[in-house]
């Protein structure tokens, strides 16, 4: 039996201008790509992107104090 790629699901805990807020933690489903130190024209950065969902989201390095990645079992509603 084949089994499906489904990404990973991504649990991250932001920091730096994401400390004051309620919820400084984000869950991000079927990601299926990082890429560690995207280029970006304003500072250096992580993006995060779900071929499955088609979107994506990128973080300043500065902003993320740690993320743990594990495999998804499914495909999630929702990126």
């Amino acid at each position: 039996m084949k089994n499906k790629n489904y990404g990973c699901k991504v649990e991250l805990k932001l920091c730096g201008r994401f400390k004051d807020s309620k919820n400084p933690n984000e869950i991000l489903r079927n990601v299926t790509e990082i890429h560690y130190l995207y280029p970006s024209a304003d500072g250096k950065k992580i993006a995060f992107e779900s071929d499955i969902h088609g979107t994506g989201v990128t973080h300043y390095i500065e902003d993320i104090a740690e993320f743990e990645t594990t495999l998804e079992t499914k495909k999630e509603d929702a990126f």
